[in-house]
Order: C-alpha cells, then sequence, then structure tokens
C-alpha cells in the first residue's frame, strides 16, 4: 500500500511525514522551554498513536471497504497535517497502482501505472518522496489537478 498526502506539512528530502527524529536536537537555552517542547513532541505523538488505533479499529468494524478507506483517508489527513490525501494499492497484476483519492466527502478511483507519476515512481522505488513543491518533481503529472480544479502542493 502506498500513500500519498498534499498540504502544508509536506517536507523536501525530510523524514517521512508524521517520522519522529532519533534523538532531539541539542537546544541551548531555558530548561523550561525545553520541557515545554517535549511535552508538546510527547503530545504529538500520542494523538498520532490514537489515530492508528482508530484507523485500526474502524478497518476492523467497517463492512463497506469504501467507507473504511474514506475513514482511514480523513484519520491520515488529520494526522498528518494533510489537505488531501491518497491511498494506493498494487493491482493483481503488479502494472498498475489502484487507489483512491479523497478530499472531504468527495472521492474518486484512480489507476497509474507503475513508474509514472510520483505515486508510480515510489512505487517502482519502494521509497517514499517527500515534497515541499510536487510541481517541482520531472515526475509530478498535473494530470488530476486540471480534471479536479485542485491544486496540489
Amino acid at each position: 500500500m502506498a500513500l500519498a498526502t498534499a498540504g502544508p506539512k509536506s517536507t523536501e528530502a525530510g523524514p517521512r511525514p508524521g517520522a519522529q527524529p532519533s534523538a532531539p536536537p541539542a537546544v541551548a537555552g531555558d530548561p523550561v522551554d525545553r520541557v515545554r517542547e517535549l511535552e508538546a513532541r510527547l503530545n504529538r505523538q500520542q494523538e498520532q498513536l490514537q489515530g492508528l488505533v482508530r484507523i485500526a479499529e474502524n478497518l476492523g468494524r467497517s463492512r463497506d471497504p469504501g467507507k473504511a478507506m474514506r475513514q482511514m483517508v480523513d484519520e491520515i489527513s488529520s494526522l498528518l497535517a494533510a489537505d488531501r490525501t491518497s491511498i494506493f494499492s498494487l493491482g493483481s497484476n503488479k502494472a498498475m497502482l489502484e487507489g483512491i483519492a479523497v478530499q472531504g466527502e468527495n472521492s474518486v478511483e484512480v489507476g497509474v501505472p507503475v513508474g509514472a507519476g510520483i505515486a508510480g515512481l515510489v512505487a517502482r522505488r519502494g521509497k517514499p518522496i517527500n515534497l515541499k513543491d510536487a510541481y517541482q518533481h520531472a515526475a509530478f503529472d498535473a494530470k488530476f489537478d486540471k480534471l479536479t480544479g485542485y491544486r496540489t502542493r
């Protein structure tokens, strides 16, 4: 399964969305400020874990795969502070990604050839690509943006 998100929290050549650094950076200054920073990080990690639990609960409860997928996308978008999220799975022929793109109540099923566009490139390489501006990446295909009127960030 592949995940694509768009929104203000994307980073270029940075850690995966939601990933925490292995060791906190050294911070000089007031120890009280440092404690507040660490508490904020801990709270964010707790929120993310609770979100993952909600995703698992929804998947276990739902009898409608489409509804479960929309709920999962909503939760992931919230956790990553993304305004749009798409989830892809590799089709049975291993040549096509089958996905669902969701924004609010609207969803669309999409198919992307492996190796085409950013999602297809991620599928072929098996590694995430995090971008600040998708339009700056050579593999980005603005076709869906033109169809939907949305501008991927």
